[in-house]
């Protein structure tokens, strides 16, 4: 029975890291798309300046967004993790 929990904790954890690459994947084209679509409005004015601020803005979303991913993926881990500890309890299993 325990056998059986633990491997379906570990289908859950596969999931989970397969659903993190996916956002993770989704969220560096938004970036490269806004980045993009950002970078051509500043050029098409011809400033230097607007260029410079376009690559800050590139950098600043990418490290929101990088963030915003491992926190996610921390957060999905932890929550693995607590399933494991509480599935592993021999009171548990024997409940069941």
């Amino acid at each position: 029975m325990q056998q059986v929990l633990t491997e379906s904790a570990d289908r859950c954890r596969e999931k989970m890291h397969q659903r993190v690459s996916r956002m993770r994947a989704t969220c560096a084209q938004d970036v490269q798309r806004l980045s993009t679509e950002t970078g051509a409005s500043l050029k098409a004015k011809g400033s230097y300046a607007s260029v410079q601020h376009a690559r800050k803005m590139h950098n600043a979303r990418r490290q929101v967004v990088g963030s915003s991913c491992q926190l996610a993926e921390n957060v999905l881990e932890w929550v693995y993790d607590m399933a494991k500890q509480f599935l592993s309890n021999p009171w548990v299993v024997g409940c069941g």
